[in-house]
């Protein structure tokens, strides 16, 4: 556990953060400000920083960059099929972005990292902010190698995600939600919020559950806390 000043109005903020590993960029969503920014790197004894390589122009971005290299941090991107091996079992497979959708570059949102971390048994979708093109394409390309028992909610929850089609590839039992309460998006949204219950899926959400922690010993059964 980690505590950190949100960059935009100095709240004090609780996070958890595994200290040697970091997939793409790890972002803070301030609960009193209700604005989301990018934590730096140097706060952290960070050895490898993983990302899909797709640039912006924020000034957020580039403090990004300059401090991996500052930092001398081993930094990959990763795009559709390159695969992790992190050790004891776990492992990390890439199955979105495309090379050809980064090529694009004009979808933000559907450049997202997408793949699954499996420890054995145990597997969990982690999707970032892909929308309904960037899911048909995985869908069409991987089908039920999609399949996982837990999945992050792609874009807070958001009505342009979690299609019907891909949630029926992945087949997760439990969905998370990352949000933060009363966000200007409105997030989740009830369409989605529809099609998970048409689906049978455990919901949580971090604005009424605070922090959710998933324990797995590489099997099928996973035990989940909720910090309320």
């Amino acid at each position: 556990i980690e505590w950190v000043l949100c960059p935009i109005c100095s709240n004090k903020t609780r996070i958890k953060i595994r200290p040697d590993t970091v997939l793409e960029n790890f972002p803070l969503f301030c609960p009193k400000c209700k604005k989301e920014s990018l934590i730096d790197v140097k706060n952290f004894e960070v050895k490898e920083v993983y990302d899909n390589g797709d640039p912006t122009t924020t000034q957020t971005y580039k403090t990004y960059l300059k401090n991996i290299k500052e930092k001398k941090i081993k930094y990959q991107q990763l795009s559709a099929n390159d695969e992790l091996d992190f050790g004891s079992g776990v492992k990390f497979k890439v199955f979105s972005p495309t090379k050809q959708m980064l090529k694009s570059g004009d979808d933000l949102n559907n450049n997202s990292l997408v793949g699954q971390l499996k420890y054995n048994d145990f597997t969990m979708m982690f999707t970032g902010d892909a929308e309904k093109e960037a899911e048909e394409n995985m869908v069409k390309t991987y089908g039920s190698e999609l399949a996982s028992l837990v999945l992050k909610s792609p874009h807070h929850g958001s009505r342009t995600s979690s299609s019907e089609a891909f949630l029926k590839q992945v087949d997760a039992k439990t969905v998370l939600i990352s949000l933060g309460a009363g966000n200007e998006y409105g997030h989740p949204h009830k369409q989605t919020m529809e099609r998970y219950k048409k689906l049978g899926m455990k919901v949580y959400e971090t604005d009424k559950n605070g922090s959710i922690t998933i324990t797995s010993d590489g099997s099928k059964d996973y035990k989940i806390t909720t910090e309320k």
